[in-house]
């Protein structure tokens, strides 16, 4: 399968409530709908999560997908794939001297220099964004995407709830151009659809996870499994002395990033 995605339409709004929400709506007339702005009071992240960020700081944008054909459920996980590498690839093309690495399933995360003492396992590791992926459904087929990307630029000061875990360009001694990211979003989006099909931005996908051979600790139990495979739907099988479990919620894991 190849992602066919049409010429798109920028959107850019001062304020507004969700990118993701307008997004969506302008689907009822354009194929490919993209939509930045420069504050969003009611971002989303995973989980129910609120996507924090203040005005004018932060990258708030989405891609917003109707699909020409019909597409099976079963064909849905390349579409977390693709919103994982194009934002970590941009990132990377950009600011070549930070070292980023993906976290499970699409959350960004950018090596600082000042450890955390209260984390063994990665000490120098903070958030710098985040991808929320929407599907729309006609039966079983799905109708249209929604990629939702969040990346703290300019931000100073986090809530205390994420301060700990989270950092910015700014943070790290960037002091970037929004619309630049942005750009290269859209540049690497076009690139990865029209010179890929779906199977290879999965393997893209799971190569950039570097996962082969990592413990991978499970929230709650507290137990170390190892990792095992990425299944065809995106979900992950780890083991532990020959029991398999399944996860497919990237928060309830903890693994070195390194």
């Amino acid at each position: 399968m190849k992602i066919q995605l049409p010429i798109y339409e920028h959107y850019n709004f001062d304020k507004i409530t969700s990118t993701n929400d307008y997004a969506r709506e302008l689907l009822n007339k354009d194929l490919v709908a993209i939509v930045s702005a420069n504050y969003q009071s009611k971002g989303r992240g995973r989980n129910t999560n609120t996507w924090y960020g203040s005005y004018g700081n932060n990258v708030y944008l989405s891609i917003a997908i109707k699909h020409i054909d019909e597409i099976d459920s079963d064909n849905l996980p390349v579409f977390q794939a693709l919103s994982s590498l194009i934002v970590i690839n941009s990132l990377k093309r950009l600011f070549p001297k930070v070292k980023f690495a993906l976290k499970y399933p699409n959350d960004v995360y950018a090596f600082v220099p000042i450890p955390k003492e209260s984390d063994t396992i990665n000490p120098n590791y903070r958030k710098i964004s985040g991808v929320l992926v929407e599907h729309s459904f006609m039966g079983s087929f799905c109708t249209s995407t929604i990629i939702g990307i969040g990346i703290n630029v300019s931000e100073q000061n986090f809530p205390p709830e994420i301060a700990d875990n989270s950092t910015s360009l700014d943070l790290l001694g960037y002091n970037a151009s929004i619309e630049e990211i942005i750009k290269a979003i859209i540049n690497e989006l076009y690139y990865l659809a029209d010179n890929n099909d779906a199977a290879e931005i999965f393997d893209l996908w799971k190569y950039s996870l570097n996962l082969t051979k990592k413990q991978i600790q499970v929230v709650g139990d507290e137990l170390n499994y190892t990792f095992s495979r990425i299944l065809d739907d995106g979900r992950l099988e780890l083991i532990r002395n020959k029991q398999r479990i399944i996860i497919d919620n990237g928060d309830s894991i903890r693994y070195n990033l390194d």
